[in-house]
């Protein structure tokens, strides 16, 4: 096999600013360069062609970083297999090249990482709760089990409301840094230690069940204006979740089930016919409520949105909201188990009315959703391409907010480092993160945390020092773990 040093450039040295090319340009640089490489080399450059081309689709900053330290790991793997045919001849130019862009994108540090280790700290503190008054009677076959009712609790008012939860998470994450620096603030690796502070799923939901989706940004901006002093610049917050809500209203046909006002004849104003159905069939009405559980994320000692990041929860469960009674049900279940206060339920998947703000709405999954109700699926089914994967610091995390987690929505293969689980019924189910990778669970219904290390076999469970905390809770601090780098 000839080698390539006779027909290679130099490696030179691509500027500060250099960007990840269009994948149509990209396609230009390395036309006819791999013509007499083995298939092992050929077929690691069309890997890398193809993270270029999703770099290329990807609409979002955090999509194309995450997608930027991909490209990192396939160069890696390219630069194996080119050190396995060609020893010490140089790596071709639009490679190197693509390689430092990525880096300098995916904030990969040449000369080795930012962090070296992690230390999770979790606020273990109640966010779930359940009626003691109003139940649902399930049969099993021999018998009835009885289940409270999800109890909404908080301010009168949704401003109200998250005004007091901010100030009680601004108390924990205080409490958190006192307590650690205590703990950990002398050891000689503390500037190389990321600390993770998350607070569990439900933390921001209020008395009504959910907030106007508006208040979510109220939220981030008031936790943020926290967390941007320079004595965090060493951390990373995951701040609970908040349940937001908007309501689905629009034209439908009572005879046929039709939706939405394309579907019909306009006859005056604000009336509207259904072809082949009766005269008044076209109503308007609330199809249901679309309910966006989001998981806040913010680097420490930063006021602007470069490292803020927003995930969605995918799936609903049957214990996120208080499932609606209906009189009859509530009757029924007072003929079938002889109690008061207990309703005969249908399954969650055939009846998903909840009580919400004062009113019993069909919940709707975020759209895109694989959950009952989510609609058209997404434009992509990459986690990375603004899902559950994201990049901050050189590092690759995924976060699954409980169901999800439960559901495995994250699969083995990403690559990611650290996983998140921020629940309230939830608990490290299965571990995809990369080997000696760490999972970190906060969990609201138990008011306790978890971290394991996915070593080989059985993942290694480790235990926290646990302090108090706002609201009757705990601040738990696991001792810093070496962060896994491919």
């Amino acid at each position: 096999m000839s080698g390539p040093l006779s027909t290679l450039k130099p490696v030179s040295r691509t500027p500060a600013n250099a960007e990840i090319p269009r994948y149509s340009v990209w396609l230009e640089q390395v036309r006819g360069i791999g013509k007499d490489w083995p298939s092992a080399l050929t077929g690691a450059l069309l890997k890398i062609n193809e993270e270029v081309k999703l770099h290329d689709q990807a609409f979002s900053p955090m999509a194309k970083r995450n997608v930027a330290m991909s490209i990192v790991e396939r160069i890696n793997d390219f630069k194996a297999a080119w050190k396995r045919a060609y020893a010490i001849a140089p790596l071709p130019k639009p490679l190197a090249d693509l390689e430092a862009a990525a880096r300098t994108q995916a904030e990969m540090i040449v000369s080795g990482h930012k962090y070296d280790y992690v230390s999770c700290i979790g606020y273990g503190v109640t966010t779930g709760k359940f009626d003691a008054h109003r139940f649902k009677a399930t049969w099993t076959g021999t018998k009835y089990e009885y289940n409270g009712l999800v109890e909404y609790a908080g301010a009168s008012t949704d401003a109200a409301d998250s005004l007091a939860r901010c100030a009680a998470l601004r108390q924990a994450i205080d409490d958190a840094h006192t307590q650690y620096q205590a703990a950990h603030g002398a050891d000689k690796n503390d500037a190389k230690t990321l600390k993770i502070f998350m607070a569990p799923e439900f933390f921001f939901r209020g008395l009504n069940g959910a907030y106007d989706i508006s208040r979510v940004s109220d939220i981030f901006t008031n936790l943020r204006t926290h967390t941007s002093d320079a004595k965090f610049k060493d951390w990373l917050f995951v701040f609970g979740t908040v349940i937001g809500a908007s309501f689905d209203d629009r034209l439908f046909c009572k005879s046929c089930g039709k939706t939405g006002a394309k579907s019909f004849v306009r006859t005056g104003p604000k009336t509207f016919e259904c072809t082949g159905c009766p005269p008044g069939s076209v109503a308007e009405g609330r199809l249901g409520a679309r309910i966006d559980n989001v998981a806040l994320i913010q680097k420490g000692g930063e006021s602007d949105f470069k490292n803020s990041y927003v995930i969605e929860k995918e799936y609903v469960s049957h214990i996120d909201f208080r499932r609606y009674a209906s009189p009859q049900m509530l009757k029924d279940g007072k003929k079938k188990t002889g109690y008061d206060g207990v309703a005969i339920l249908k399954d969650w998947d055939d009846d998903r009315r909840i009580e919400l703000m004062g009113r019993a709405v069909k919940v709707l999954p975020v759209p895109g959703s694989r959950d009952v109700g989510g609609g058209t699926s997404s434009k992509f089914s990459d986690e990375r391409m603004g899902g559950s994967i994201f990049t901050i610091d050189g590092i690759k995390f995924g976060l699954e907010i409980c169901l999800d987690h439960l559901n495995a929505k994250i699969p083995a293969g990403t690559g990611i480092q650290i996983q998140l689980v921020p629940s309230a019924g939830a608990y490290l189910n299965k571990l995809t993160c990369i080997t000696n990778g760490i999972g970190f669970n906060v969990d609201g219904l138990s008011a306790k945390c978890d971290l394991q290390v996915n070593s080989s076999g059985t993942p290694t469970k480790l235990t926290a020092t646990s302090g108090a905390g706002p609201g009757g809770g705990t601040i738990e601090i696991f001792a810093p773990q070496a962060i896994p780098y491919s």
